[in-house]
């Protein structure tokens, strides 16, 4: 193979760049480039053969939320390579290449969903956390004995700052949801997207603050009319009591020729609480992945129970070495610091993406040491299990 060159693309390489994407992840051509507008081509990198782009990494500058605080994440999507290019190591140079610029900016954490899993572990991702959607027939929601505060359409100039508000404080009481950093993320990607004339957003305030905001759409559901359609979101929050009703009750107005409505959420999302029968199912299950950048960053960055405990443990990094070696984990009143051991301390080091799924939650010290991911002794998994206790890690949005 020719000499190759890993960098930005250039602006008048968008649509080479979209036309990657098309190719290797079979998005529609023309939707690709429509909104190639929106690439920030300085968190996007390039493998050029002879010239041309021919493989495609990026990244969302998102913060992700463990332990009630949040941390920088560089959120890589968009891993394409041309088939006749594949095979060769492009996918892992880019995407390496935007692991080390997120991490130089700052970013502790780096999350992806991944088509495949292999070439993401051989760069210290684990899985560790999931994408769940829920879906239940629109006629199962029970009706809402107070509607709550009517849900009012989503007006960009007004309400972008409450939403953004209102869905912080709700990802900041769940363990792994990214949430988007700029407004411009928010508007053209989730709120206000034109690509879809069935899109509709709506918001609930209480007492003029934004306490719950829905975006959904229409997709064609076969039955006796060929009208019939589900309801599916790209959003859906609600902080409080009154915000849920009230967002229900706007559902179950699209009952009739609406079948069912479909969300994402917790693997076992409370709203099913709610239903008086089992039309609740799940209809995807997809988990994504984690890998820890900056681990004292990441450790010391994010909130922890309130409990005093203290462990020393070694880490196996191959591609951050200033990760590796065996570090003392304090935590006391909620809060952490790291600091190093000599060398020869905290047993065999764990590999950097064990570490990183327990540290989500997602994979449990126990269940590590039963694999063989973790060699520890009683203290330490016993310290360890304490430490990453919660509940399951999960995000609602798909990127």
């Amino acid at each position: 193979m020719s000499d190759v060159e890993i960098r930005p693309p250039r602006e008048d390489e968008r649509e080479r760049v979209a036309e990657v994407l098309a190719t290797s992840l079979n998005f529609p051509r023309e939707a690709s480039i429509a909104r190639s507008h929106l690439y920030l081509l300085d968190d996007m990198r390039g493998a050029v053969v002879d010239g041309a782009i021919v493989s495609s990494a990026a990244e969302f500058r998102f913060d992700q939320w463990f332990g009630g605080e949040p941390l920088a994440c560089c959120a890589v999507w968009g891993v394409a390579t041309l088939p006749e290019h594949r095979g060769t190591g492009l996918a892992s140079a880019v995407t390496e290449a935007v692991m080390r610029a997120g991490r130089d900016r700052g970013a502790s954490v780096s999350a992806l969903y991944p088509a495949v899993v292999k070439p993401y572990r051989s760069l210290g991702y684990e899985l560790a956390g999931t994408f769940t959607r829920h879906r239940i027939a629109i006629e199962a929601i029970p009706a809402q004995r107070d509607a709550g505060p009517a849900p009012e359409p989503f007006d960009l100039e007004r309400d972008l700052a409450g939403v953004r508000t209102a869905y912080r404080a709700f990802a900041s009481r769940h363990t792994g949801p990214v949430e988007p950093t700029g407004d411009g993320h928010w508007a053209d990607r989730i709120m206000d997207r034109t690509d879809d004339e069935t899109r509709r957003a709506v918001v609930v305030r209480e007492a003029g603050e934004v306490t719950g905001f829905l975006v959904t759409g229409r997709e064609p559901a076969p039955g006796p009319l060929e009208v019939e359609f589900g309801l599916w979101t790209e959003a859906f929050v609600a902080n409080t009591e009154p915000a849920l009703r009230s967002l229900l009750a706007y559902v179950r107005r699209f009952g009739g020729l609406g079948r069912w409505f479909q969300w994402s959420g917790a693997p076992n999302d409370p709203i099913g609480l709610l239903a008086d029968d089992q039309t609740l199912s799940v209809d995807m299950h997809y988990r994504w992945m984690l890998r820890l950048l900056d681990v004292r960053a990441a450790f010391e960055q994010r909130g922890w129970p309130p409990i005093d405990a203290e462990v020393v443990f070694a880490v196996d990094d191959v591609l951050f070495p200033d990760n590796a070696g065996p570090w003392r984990l304090r935590v006391e009143g909620g809060a952490a610091t790291m600091s190093r051991e000599a060398a020869g301390h905290g047993g065999s080091p764990i590999a950097i993406g064990a570490l990183s799924s327990m540290f989500s939650g997602y994979l449990h010290p126990a269940d590590a040491a039963r694999l063989g991911l973790l060699a520890a002794d009683d203290q330490t998994l016993s310290a360890l299990s304490s430490l990453f206790a919660g509940p399951d890690p999960w995000s609602p949005f798909f990127f």
